[in-house]
């Protein structure tokens, strides 16, 4: 009986320091999703983007429509942690959820999704690359709340009316009227801002498991994220 109550003990611990030192810090999630974000680069503009594995086992790059409408051609750089890059092409837009699907480069690792519910206050790490230089960012912070968030497409965006994105119209100080382009997005909403460019990268758990893709940021002191089950449905059929 003291055997089986030793080998119980020793498990419990076990079982324990696993889930203790599987949590991780900004650098090691860093380290952990290094080989599936990248750097997307065209003429037009830049952003991030994470390899995801669909349903069918095929390994994509997903990303923002915002930052991969303009690309010519549907065409980007993918650029990996290790600076290299490679020509990818852009399979899906979607007007509906500011996402969009790119071919992989060839060795693309996915991101492990996560299987865990998120709750208010769950601790994040949103990673991406904040400019054009390739500079990678790990930034951490908590989920405030779940619900709509605005995304403003800005008043030149070339795909409004398309999907779900729509035209609002507004006095600007001069008493002239201007219009920009809005899209609503199911989001998590974060305590954190974001740099530009960062919009595409993961959001991941402590575990540095993915939850979500970054979209953007609101007065530099929230930032947004579109949910992990909004990302299964948009690859569900891929």
């Amino acid at each position: 009986m003291k055997v089986i109550k030793l080998l119980l003990l020793s498990l419990i611990t076990l079982l324990i320091g696993s889930c203790i030192t599987t949590r991780n810090d900004i650098k090691n999630i860093d380290a952990l999703t290094a080989k599936s974000t990248y750097r997307l680069v065209s003429s037009s503009g830049h952003g991030s983007a994470v390899a995801v594995k669909a349903p069918s086992g095929k390994v994509y790059l997903i990303s923002n429509m915002h930052v991969c409408i303009n690309s010519i051609n549907r065409m980007m750089f993918a650029v990996n942690y290790e600076n290299k890059s490679e020509l990818v092409k852009v399979v899906h837009i979607s007007y509906d959820t500011d996402l969009c699907l790119l071919s992989a480069p060839k060795d693309a690792v996915a991101i492990t999704k996560s299987k865990r519910t998120i709750y208010q206050n769950d601790k994040v790490y949103a990673v991406g690359y904040m400019n054009r230089a390739g500079f990678r960012q790990a930034r951490d912070g908590y989920i405030i709340r779940t619900g709509n968030g605005t995304l403003n497409l800005g008043a030149n965006f070339s795909g409004c009316g398309k999907g779900k994105t729509f035209k609002i119209s507004y006095t600007i100080a001069t008493g002239q009227q201007a219009e920009i382009c809005l899209l609503n997005i199911n989001s998590y909403v974060l305590n954190m801002s974001i740099a530009p460019g960062v919009s595409g990268g993961p959001l991941v758990d402590e575990y540095g498991q993915l939850i979500g893709i970054m979209y953007g940021t609101e007065n530099n002191i929230t930032a947004m994220a579109i949910p992990l089950t909004n990302v299964k449905k948009y690859i569900k059929n891929r």
